[in-house]
């Protein structure tokens, strides 16, 4: 990332409100970015870390109103949720194994 920061003087470090900010405004200046095959490695678990994430979430929430419609003994209700919520841990672990 050595040149990110082109137009960046040196006193917008000293701007920076904490002593963590400024460490990593230093480290991410100070690195050399990666080649291009590397960079496409790093984008690409990202992403699939925030696909990841994201039906981690859903499914956290199918599973709560899966409770709830079976608190309110709504049979059908529950059995459908489910099957989605199996859709879901799917694709949980397709995106995983990638």
């Amino acid at each position: 990332m050595r040149g990110f920061f082109v137009d960046v003087s040196p006193a917008t470090v000293h701007e920076l409100e904490s002593e963590e900010a400024k460490r990593l405004f230093n480290a991410a200046n100070n690195q050399d970015p990666p080649d291009a095959e590397q960079a496409d490695i790093i984008i690409d678990r990202r992403i699939r870390r925030i696909k990841r994430d994201a039906l981690l979430r859903e499914a956290e929430q199918i599973q709560e109103q899966i409770a709830s419609a079976q608190r309110e003994n709504d049979k059908d209700r529950a059995f459908e949720l489910t099957v989605k919520k199996a859709g879901i841990d799917k694709q949980i672990q397709e995106v995983g194994a990638a």
